[in-house]
């Protein structure tokens, strides 16, 4: 798939930590339905073992943006800044 969005288009990965992403998973109004019944500590297992098997392919991303606590704005200025 990464192929083929790379051809298509840029792609960009939203790099959040482990702790961040746990955090805001756990915080969901409408959890997905592959966290909805863990506990906080199978929660932050499950995110930072499913992290570790995905990391090489968001990895291919063409731009990876650390984004903890990115703010849209730093978000748009980074696309549309001059090359």
């Amino acid at each position: 798939n990464i192929q083929l969005i790379k051809s298509k288009t840029q792609s960009i990965y939203l790099k959040i930590s482990p702790t961040e992403l746990t955090l805001r998973l756990s915080r969901s109004a409408n959890p997905r339905p592959l966290v909805r019944n863990k506990t906080g500590q199978e929660l932050e297992e499950y995110v930072v073992a499913e992290l570790r098997r995905r990391e090489f392919f968001y990895e291919q991303a063409d731009h990876v943006i650390e984004s903890d606590c990115i703010q849209i704005q730093d978000l748009l200025a980074f696309f549309t800044r001059p090359e």
